[in-house]
């Protein structure tokens, strides 16, 4: 599995590598339920002659949301709908020119959250038009959660949570705040 996504209805939707193809899969009660190879028609223009064609595309992250998912693939979110249906195709600015993604997107309230290298996330509209970097102050952002106002960020080294604003202010660390599987806080030197 390459990455996972929680609907608004519960279900558990997943990038799952198969060979050399990723496909999307639904989880449900522990049986997983592939729904589609993601694939996208690409024009190509040869002199006055236009070709299309259907390419599978290897998406790295995906997220739920409106009954849509969004997959990340190179520098580009590509748009489905829940039967696998290409809706659109969204090109990132300045990805992979300015910013290498280090982690899965988030998409909250109409804005594309990608971590990323020299310590950051950058934010997205839904044109693709890159609104802000948020300066975290983490060398390499494993993954991040966005929820209301907020935005966790899962650290590398050393292993951590930390809880951010999104403006990109710091809140709160969880480095030393865990729970055992009793519900326990449990501190880790």
């Amino acid at each position: 599995i390459v990455d996972i996504a929680l609907s608004k209805e519960g279900k558990i939707y997943s990038i799952l590598q198969k060979d050399l193809d990723r496909i999307i899969c639904v989880i449900e009660e522990g049986k997983v339920e592939e729904i589609f190879r993601p694939e996208i028609e690409k024009i190509l223009k040869l002199k006055e002659t236009e070709y299309s064609c259907r390419i599978t595309i290897n998406p790295s992250s995906l997220d739920v949301n409106s009954e849509k998912l969004y997959l990340l693939e190179s520098d580009a979110i590509h748009v489905f709908s829940m039967e696998g249906r290409h809706l659109n195709s969204i090109l990132l600015e300045g990805l992979y020119q300015n910013y290498v993604p280090t982690g899965p997107l988030s998409f909250k309230e109409g804005l594309l959250y990608i971590p990323v290298d020299n310590k950051g996330v950058v934010v997205y509209d839904s044109t693709g038009r890159l609104v802000k970097n948020l300066n975290i102050k983490e060398d390499f952002i494993q993954a991040i959660a966005v929820q209301g106002d907020k935005i966790a960020v899962l650290s590398l080294f050393p292993v951590r949570i930390q809880l951010y604003n999104l403006d990109g202010s710091f809140l709160w660390d969880y480095s030393d705040r865990w729970l055992n599987q009793q519900g326990k806080e449990v501190k880790i030197r």
